[in-house]
């Protein structure tokens, strides 16, 4: 709080604050003009009795400060650089990249390894079950080495109110096996999401499903049992 021609009422309002549990709270005089003009020319002041400068201190904590780009979806938003760029004005020693599922910003970030940064390099990844059911095969072995007249193989297709899985929904799942290039086997089923579908969505609804249709279908647990089957 900035405090100025109010010193008779300041100690009243510090004993409110502290009714009101507000203990840790510093009160500072309004800026003289010597103390702007030394803002203005990043010399870090303090706004106490004296304005006595402060050099400020270089970070050498031990504990790397952890980011996020933006190559992590909906969860960062600055480029490496900037980050890298950030680091070095608050004169930080270490700067650990763990973006989400992937290493995208390595590349970026290797130009800015430096003698006063040290670039820490890592990821946060997701691990599956071994006993999860598995649904999916991809064996691109195959593929590569047969004929795909010879393969038996599956097309399926997805539709979804978002790109985000955490956020959104599965509201469609079809499918096609083909053999031989012939279909063999074909399938189509609405399903039920978990959460109502948001109002900003249904705005941009560009698929022709009827949101109705979806209340009746059976939800996506009811629904992967039958697909492992077919």
């Amino acid at each position: 709080l900035t405090i100025d021609n109010w010193k008779p009422k300041l100690t009243s309002l510090k004993e409110i604050l502290s009714k009101l549990g507000l203990t840790n709270i510093r009160f500072a005089s309004k800026p003289k003009e010597k103390e702007k003009n030394d803002a203005k020319n990043n010399n870090l002041v303090t706004s106490g009795n004296n304005g006595a400068k402060t050099e400020e201190k270089k970070n050498n904590s031990s504990s790397a400060n952890r980011v996020h780009t933006k190559f992590s979806t909906l969860d960062g938003i600055s480029s490496p650089s900037d980050y890298a760029e950030s680091a070095r004005q608050k004169n930080y020693a270490a700067l650990a990249v763990t973006d989400h599922y992937n290493v995208q910003s390595f590349p970026e970030f290797s130009k800015h390894q430096s003698n006063d940064l040290k670039i820490i390099y890592g990821c946060e990844m997701e691990m599956l079950e071994d006993d999860l059911p598995p649904y999916i095969f991809n064996h691109p072995e195959q593929i590569l080495e047969a004929n795909i007249n010879d393969l038996t193989y599956c097309v399926f297709d997805l539709e979804t109110t978002g790109f985000f899985s955490q956020y959104n929904e599965i509201i469609e799942i079809g499918y096609a096996i083909y053999h031989q290039g012939e279909i063999i086997r074909e399938g189509e089923y609405l399903i039920c999401p978990e959460k109502e579908i948001p109002a900003e969505i249904l705005a941009t609804w560009y698929t022709s499903i009827d949101p109705e249709e979806l209340k009746k279908a059976p939800t996506i647990k009811e629904i992967l049992p039958t697909l492992r089957q077919e």
